[in-house]
């Protein structure tokens, strides 16, 4: 019967005959020379716990890499923004759709109370807006995606003669080019994304003379036990415009109308999920800051909260029903309601 043995076994026999001088003793320089090639063999052999036969003792370390696009669903578990960043393919239709109507009591009526006014009296008029965009994505979640805005004023209050006159209220307008790059840090799940706004609605271009907007943005998102998410966004607003202050104030009547020149935000997040459709989230608009031309120092707009339901239709169709209201003022008839759906297609 023959007999086997290990690489490990065969190593230290050949150490013994070989380290040894002629009076038996250790040879320091020959035990050095046999060390790194010894060590090499160890280190594969089976015997030792090491190498292919106990791969699972030591955890795998796998580094990014460009040529291996890492699946972003692995990055961001949380489907309202996996839905706000768009289709896995490389090419797709990212689709942001908002509906803002009335009260709680008239949610279809054509005017809705300015919850965050100090007056009373101040209404806008219900709207849906929407952003649809072409998206192109890059390696390891990073998407670059352009699109523009589209605004319908009384959506579900005009007649067809209305809807379809050349004052319609219905405007396709504002292109702009977005990049997005979703990443994780630890356990803390974050997307960056810087957006250029090119102005050409007319009031925008011809009375206050805006050319653009520049906007920064960075979400930070943690999961707290199985079901529970914290989240953080900043939002930076910056105008820009074809003319200089002076020369819009040297205008007249035209400088009337204040100019924004910088809008900042921190709007804090929770969300609890009670299964993989469904989860209630609620976002507190509590430190929102702009200064306009008149006053260049910023001062905080009324702080708001919005409380909803999510619901996952599927990875890329989501849907978010929710209420709006001032905290310090909770009535019925200055609660809003609203419609967030984010579809992407292909």
């Amino acid at each position: 019967m023959k007999r086997r043995f290990s690489a490990a076994f065969l190593f230290t026999e050949l150490m013994k005959r070989k380290c040894k001088n002629k009076r038996g003793k250790m040879n320091p320089k020959s035990l050095l020379s046999l060390i790194y090639p010894g060590a090499f063999v160890l280190a594969f052999s089976p015997s030792v716990g090491f190498g292919a036969a106990n791969t699972s003792a030591i955890p795998a370390v796998v580094l990014p890499s460009s040529s291996q696009p890492a699946d972003i669903d692995q990055t961001i578990t949380n489907s309202k923004v996996r839905a706000e960043l768009g289709s896995k393919s490389k090419w797709s239709v990212r689709n942001t759709l908002t509906y803002q109507g009335g009260t709680m009591n008239t949610p279809l009526d054509e005017a809705r109370p300015d919850y965050r006014s100090a007056s009373l009296d101040t209404t806008n008029a219900v709207y849906f807006t929407g952003e649809v965009a072409t998206k192109y994505g890059l390696m390891n979640g990073d998407s670059l995606n352009l699109g523009v805005g589209i605004t319908v004023l009384k959506p579900f209050n005009r007649t067809i003669e209305e809807a379809t006159s050349r004052n319609s209220n219905f405007n396709i307008s504002t292109p702009f080019i977005e990049y997005n790059k979703a990443y994780k840090v630890g356990s803390v799940q974050m997307v960056s994304t810087g957006k250029f706004y090119y102005a050409t609605e007319k009031n925008d271009v011809d009375v206050i003379g805006k050319f653009g907007v520049i906007r920064l943005s960075q979400t930070f998102l943690r999961e707290i036990g199985t079901r529970l998410t914290g989240g953080l966004q900043f939002i930076a607003d910056t105008n820009i415009y074809k003319n200089s202050d002076s020369v819009y104030l040297a205008e007249g009547s035209k400088s009337e109308i204040p100019r924004n020149n910088n809008i900042i935000g921190a709007f804090p997040y929770a969300e609890y999920a009670f299964n993989d459709r469904y989860a209630v989230r609620t976002v507190f608009g509590l430190f929102q800051f702009k200064n306009t031309l008149a006053d260049y120092t910023y001062r905080q707009l009324e702080p708001y909260q919005s409380l909803g339901v999510g619901i996952s239709l599927s990875r890329d169709f989501y849907l978010y029903p929710n209420l709006q209201f001032a905290p310090k003022d909770i009535r019925a008839d200055r609660t809003n309601v609203g419609l967030t759906a984010n579809i992407n297609l292909f």
